[in-house]
């Protein structure tokens, strides 16, 4: 790879906001702060022809768009990205429930059909599918970075999130936050795609990311945190096995007990037992 290009070590999701009403564009910032910190807003355009100018100066991900804005509307300006439009995930923001409306914006390959007033929750979903799409399909891309001949762009190459990096420090703060949304919800069905959502980075890189810092993959650290927090229970508590196993994070008091036998060597019957005759030593 070559020497001069910068290599990110967190992911930023590029967003430009097209809609002609300056409430609406606010109303859509001040969501996307609130709901999706890794985004960062690049530009805003008030009709088709400020976008379409704005995106040969300023490079995006994702462009939320509404439909009637004056001059050139969103969906003429959407067919007049060209090869834009395969780099770019288009979310449509529209005050229109009009079925034509959404078939078009999909035929032109929009990622999602929103309908004003976007409910923050809903903005917060389609923001992070997006984010998980654009990083699958980057990863794809760095998955042949060590092949011998690989060539890629500037960009593409900067944007790959390799697991050594100069700047250290800020992907061992992004893996910060991972752990601590796994140690927040580690009783839940919790899954790699969940946590790498979470932080806006693809479940492939956050694995990486777990095995090189940690030491340790994803499933090893959640049943870790479940296992420490079920002795706990164990020891310190008078709640069944079965109460235990499902306050940590799992429904099955058989898939509990195997779990726990395989990490401590015993039972939880057993741990609880010995942990009464010894309990500075379990």
């Amino acid at each position: 790879m070559s020497e001069n290009i910068r290599i990110a070590p967190d992911f930023k999701l590029r967003v430009i906001l097209a809609d002609d009403e300056p409430v609406a564009r606010r109303l859509l910032r001040r969501n996307l702060c609130r709901s999706a910190p890794n985004v960062e807003v690049v530009g805003e355009a008030s009709n088709g022809y400020e976008l379409l100018s704005l995106l040969e100066s300023v490079t995006a991900d994702m462009v939320l768009l509404d439909i009637m804005m004056p001059g050139l509307n969103g969906l003429e300006a959407f067919k007049r990205l060209g090869r834009k439009a395969e780099e770019l995930k288009v979310i449509i923001v529209s005050a229109y429930d009009r079925f034509e409306f959404a078939q078009e914006a999909l035929n032109l390959g929009a990622f999602a059909y929103l309908l004003k007033p976007v409910r923050p929750s809903e903005l917060k979903q389609s923001i992070r599918k997006c984010a998980s799409k654009i990083m699958e399909e980057r990863a794809a891309v760095s998955s042949r970075v060590g092949l011998p001949g690989s060539v890629m762009d500037g960009r593409a190459a900067d944007e790959l999130q390799p697991l050594v990096d100069a700047d250290e420090s800020s992907t061992r703060r992004l893996l910060m936050t991972a752990k601590s949304i796994i140690e927040q919800r580690a009783h839940e069905k919790l899954t790699l795609s969940d946590v790498a959502a979470e932080v806006f980075i693809s479940p492939w890189y956050l694995s990486r990311l777990f095995k090189h810092i940690c030491g340790i993959n994803f499933h090893d650290y959640l049943t870790k945190i479940r296992i420490d927090r079920a002795k706990a229970l164990l020891r310190d508590t008078q709640m069944s096995c079965m109460a235990v196993g499902q306050r940590v994070g799992y429904d099955s008091p058989s898939y509990f007990s195997q779990v726990f036998k395989q990490i401590t060597g015993m039972s939880p019957t057993e741990f609880r037992q010995r942990s009464c005759h010894s309990p500075r030593q379990i």
